[in-house]
């Protein structure tokens, strides 16, 4: 930035932060007739983040203005606090201590319910029970939708600012709710997630233990212990008559056979006569 002429006013670099500077033009009609700039390397730089015109009358409140847009952004980078923001409150949420594992706890049982109905369309159902989460269901629904259509789009784009434009383009309706009632039975939680295909028999229920995402139910089918939701971790899902003696065997050829390894595997109560069973594995497999 040293030695840069042209009509750009430039925030300061943040007291202990990396070289993030905030970059504002003047308005076009502010330029005297003089043609607006067409060198864009200081624009362009990594380090350097673009913003509106800042509005401020000097230059000593035009670089004020500057470097406290630039030290939210730091804040932002560093997961210490997020202000300002206007039109994204799932992200403005992911920044709180409660908040932020359940955004990750959503995305997690979007990204199930996108694997387990194969890129659902229609309405998605989020609910939230229990009293802290009263007022979640609005950031946590974008979350959802970040679930869904991450690996059912192919797109890295998706996050907690766009997601709600992308939900349509989808074709999806995610409605969200609170049930009021207080978790019974389950195992001292306090607050359960619930995401569901609206006329489809998908319904995933998840909690948060400590920090950790965890996978509650499947259809009503509960598992005991909960079922860790692990970003990366690959989970292998389906239904079995519990009595089968024959099953876990030929499951565990199957994957020696894709060479994949079994970490761990667990299995929910009986429901409608069947068992839902859940296998971590070490890598995705083709079907089997």
């Amino acid at each position: 930035a040293e030695g840069w002429k042209g009509p750009w006013r430039m925030g300061k670099r943040c007291p202990g932060g990396p070289p993030v500077m905030s970059v504002a033009a003047h308005p076009e009609e502010s330029l005297s007739g003089q043609e607006p700039p067409r060198d864009r390397a200081l624009v362009d730089h990594e380090k350097v983040i673009s913003c509106p015109h800042l509005g401020a009358s000097t230059r000593e409140a035009q670089s004020r203005c500057g470097e406290e847009i630039a030290i939210q952004f730091v804040d932002m980078v560093k997961g210490r606090s997020l202000a300002g923001v206007v039109n994204a409150q799932a992200l403005t949420s992911a920044f709180s201590p409660h908040t932020k594992p359940w955004i990750g706890l959503a995305e997690a049982l979007g990204a199930l319910m996108q694997a387990w109905a194969g890129s659902p369309k229609g309405t998605i159902q989020v609910v939230t029970q229990g009293t802290s989460l009263k007022n979640s269901g609005t950031c946590l629904s974008p979350a959802v939708i970040v679930g869904l259509l991450k690996e059912a789009s192919h797109r890295a784009d998706v996050n907690l600012v766009n997601a709600k434009l992308l939900e349509k383009e989808a074709g999806l309706h995610v409605t969200t709710s609170h049930n009021p009632a207080a978790p019974e039975e389950q195992g001292g939680a306090e607050c359960l997630l619930t995401v569901a295909l609206a006329g489809a028999p998908y319904q995933a229920v998840g909690l948060v233990q400590s920090t950790a995402p965890m996978l509650h139910a499947l259809n009503g089918a509960v598992f005991r212990p909960e079922v860790p939701l692990r970003r990366g971790l690959p989970l292998l899902l389906f239904r079995a008559q519990p009595s089968n003696p024959t099953m876990l065997p030929t499951m565990i050829g199957l994957l020696a056979e894709a060479r994949v390894q079994l970490l761990s595997y667990q299995t929910s109560v009986v429901s409608d006569g069947e068992t839902w069973h859940v296998m971590a594995i070490s890598s995705l497999l083709p079907s089997l």
